[in-house]
């Protein structure tokens, strides 16, 4: 005949149905069309005890001239212990479709549905009710489409598309679902949902774990979503895999636990190859949040976005790894948030680990903050090659909080942004370190509010071309009682370096060491501990120091070229000390210190040099060496007291000679020697107490 239709109805017990139909598939033409239909109904509801329904369907089409599709349509329900089996097999081609419907109303059996189909515009729907689902969907070649229901107890999904326009969809709602969905070539499409109602998961593979999502697609216009949640309290684990490979990648994964007590272990990996763009948003709410663990792994074009919240008391630890080779391009947001408002040895906020690793294009936004108390701290690892640019904002508001972490590698376009903030009592350390080879650029700014703050700590190496690097370094707490041992390190080697330093308030220290080129260096720190130290070797160099009371110390030492230098330490006084020495070239400097311990040592050598010191009250001292060329010096050196200070010494050697020397009160000396002829001049005048003065031209 042409048109074959099998339609089969049972009820009862043990029902088995078998249907062939087709051309036969050694080659024999049994059936001259393709025009198959299987219609099964089985139903045996009505007996106790009973068991499961068994329907196969075979259909076969191999005839080139008949667009007309193969259909199977399988309906099955059973009330009983063991569960419905459903295979499907649609081979050569035409518009196949298969329908499986199987509902388990009672017991502990698990439905298995097999659905295989071979050529042209493959259609599959599967929907499953009960325990132990599992449907098995194969379709290879042509306009495949896959859909997969279940409702029940530890369900399995697998989908496995081989061709052509396929599109695949998997929706569980039960507990502990696992999801596998496979698509090679073509316009794949993929989307699992799984909704989990357990109360106690665990970590591993089905079955008995939680709900869990594997996708793999090789080829062609992939693009991929699963969304995990699990809503009842205590409910945890969920676990998504997914692997792109080739062509234009896109994957969303979205996972949240959000019952009351325990949620957390939300575990997500992205591998992805050629277009990619992958967004991971992991959230743990209520009770003791925790584990939310992304990884993501890009080889091509690139985009990654992770975004990992944690909420409740206890919420702690997410941890996101991005690896980008290509366009590069990630955005990291980490937030825990801890409500509790009284800290004790119990209540945690865990801690916030981000690593980004690009080659490429670059560019990097890693944003983590903590709201809560007892957090173990804050670490954000960022390497690039290549275009570069990274944005790293940190912060911990709560008390007895601990280290805050930053540390940038970059190489070549450079540009690098580190904001890291402390907000609460008995805090530890922000840490930051920035290493660039290339266009470079940095940004370090690190604050800590209210009492007990502690170690600042910064770091910035720069190596060739546009450098310059910006550290601020402060904390707006009480006063005096807050901040502590402040220190940073910039050293800039080649290239239009420039440094700019402002560190307020308590142990500070500051390093800045600039070799070559276009060298600037400013600094600022105020009050209580300072010294800076400042290294310029060669081009344009410019050094202003400003330090404003107590223990002082301002090093500069400029070696050759259009040096400048500019120290003043000043306010409520402080036990300066301020030493430069300039060699060679355009000179001038000035050191201003006021009120106590003074000391001032400058020297320069050859060229344009100019030097004033002006130090005021107490234990002054001053020495000036001048060698060469258009010489100028001036000292003045004021009322003293205590230990009863001036004393000042000068020598020039030739040239444009001049010095002037005024010391006003107490145990004055002044020593100006000139040495040997050019243009000398100089005055002394002391005024008040033991004056001594000798000038040798």
């Amino acid at each position: 005949g042409n048109e074959l239709e099998a339609l089969i109805d049972q009820d009862g017990d043990i029902n088995s149905a078998d249907v062939g139909l087709g051309n036969d598939p050694a080659g024999i033409n049994i059936f001259i069309t393709a025009a198959n239909l299987a219609d099964i109904d089985q139903d045996n509801t009505g007996t106790a005890g009973s068991v499961g329904n068994i329907a196969t369907v075979l259909q076969f089409s191999d005839n080139p001239g008949s667009a007309t599709p193969n259909l199977a349509d399988i309906n099955q329900l059973t009330d009983g212990a063991l569960a419905n089996t459903a295979s499907v097999t649609q081979s050569g081609g035409s518009d196949n479709t298969a329908t499986v419907n199987q509902g388990l109303a009672t017991g502990t059996g698990g439905e298995f549905a097999t659905v295989s189909q071979f050529g042209d515009a493959n259609d599959t729907l599967v929907n499953q009710n009960g325990e132990g689902n599992i449907a098995d969907v194969s379709q290879d070649g042509e306009i495949n489409v896959a859909t997969v229901t279940q409702d029940g107890l530890n369900d399995d999904a697998f989908i496995d598309q081989v061709g052509d326009a396929n599109s695949s969809e998997i929706d569980q709602n039960g507990v502990e679902a696992f999801a596998t969905n496979s698509q090679t070539g073509n316009a794949n499409t993929s989307l699992i949902t799984q909704d989990d109602g357990s109360a106690s998961d665990s970590i591993g593979l089905s079955p008995g774990a939680a709900p869990e999502a594997l996708v793999v697609q090789a080829g062609n216009n992939n693009m991929s979503t699963v969304m995990q949640s699990n809503a009842v309290p205590g409910g945890f684990n969920q676990l998504t895999d997914v692997s792109q490979t080739g062509d234009a990648n896109d994957s969303m994964v979205t996972q949240s636990g959000e019952g009351d007590g325990f949620t957390g272990t939300l575990r997500a990996f992205v591998d992805q190859q050629d277009g990619s763009v992958s967004t991971v948003d992991q959230t743990a709410r209520t009770g003791a949040s925790s584990n939310l663990l992304a990884r993501v792994d890009q080889a091509g074009a690139s985009v990654s976005v992770v975004s990992q919240e944690a909420d409740g008391r206890n919420a702690r630890n997410a941890e996101a790894l991005i690896d980008q080779d290509g366009g590069s391009t990630s955005n990291v947001t980490q937030l825990i948030d801890n409500p509790s408002t009284t800290y004790s040895g119990a209540i945690l906020s865990g801690n916030l680990s981000a690593t980004v690793n690009q080659m490429g294009g670059s560019t990097s936004n890693v944003d983590q903050s903590i709201v809560g108390n007892g957090s173990t701290g804050i670490t954000a690892v960022v390497n690039q090659d290549t275009g570069s640019d990274s944005d790293i904002v940190q912060s911990i508001t709560g008390d007895g909080s601990s280290d805050i972490t930053a540390n940038v590698t970059q190489a070549n376009g450079a540009t690098s942004s580190v904001s890291q903030n402390m907000n609460g009592n008995g805090q530890a350390s922000m840490l930051a370190s920035v290493v660039q080879d290339g266009a470079s650029d940095s940004v370090v700014n690190q604050t800590f509010d209210l009492e007990l703050s502690n170690t600042f700590d910064a770091s910035v190496t720069q190596t060739g071309e546009g450098n310059s690097s910006f550290i601020e370094q402060a904390d707006q707490g009480v006063p005096n009682g807050g901040d502590s041992n402040v220190t940073a390190t910039v050293v800039q080697t080649g290239n239009d370096n420039a440094s700019t330093l402002s560190q307020f308030n308590r142990g500070h220290s500051a390093f800045v060491e600039q070799i070559g080129d276009s060298n600037v260096s400013d600094g600022l720190q105020t009050g209580v501990s300072n010294t800076l130290q400042v290294v310029q070797v060669a081009s344009m160099n410019t050094s202003t120091i400003t330090q404003s009371g107590f223990q002082s110390l301002a090093d500069v030492s400029q070696t050759g070229d259009s040096n400048s230098s500019d120290i003043l330490q000043q306010s409520g006084g402080g036990g300066h000390d301020a030493l430069v020495d300039q060699s060679g070239e355009d000179g001038t400097s000035t050191i201003d210190q006021s009120g106590r311990r003074s000391f001032a040592s400058l020297s320069q050598a050859g060229s344009d040099n100019d030097s004033m010191i002006v130090q005021a009250d107490f234990d002054n001292e001053a020495f000036v060496v001048q060698a060469g060329f258009g010489n100028y010096s001036e000292i003045s050196q004021s009322g003293s007291a205590d230990g009863l200070g001036n004393t000042a010494s000068v020598t020039q050697t030739s040239d444009g000679n001049a010095s002037m020397i005024m010391q006003l009160g107490d145990l004055n000396s002044a020593t100006v020697s000139q040495v040997v002829t050019s243009g000398n001049v100089s005055t002394i005048s002391q005024v008040g107490s033991g004056n001594v003065a000798t000038v040798s031209q």
